[in-house]
């Protein structure tokens, strides 16, 4: 690979990591708003089945992207 094609398309990736902070930034209000009524122990458990299957959605967009691309 030329290091000009990292040039040149290196802002894409700039973009793309700044929407990614974006919309986990997003994930955590909805989450907070989401468990603020449970109780401490449905709030944990609830917490980290919910970025789990964010997490896990976003493996599996790119992994199908990279496939399909």
């Amino acid at each position: 690979m030329d290091a000009s094609l990292f040039l040149q398309y290196g802002w894409v990736f700039i973009v793309l990591v700044g929407l990614e902070v974006v919309l986990s930034a997003d994930n955590a209000v909805v989450m907070a708003v989401m468990v603020k009524g449970l109780e401490p122990q449905a709030q944990k458990k609830s917490t980290v089945l919910w970025f789990s299957g964010c997490d896990g959605f976003t493996i599996h967009s790119a992994v199908c992207h990279i496939a399909l691309g």
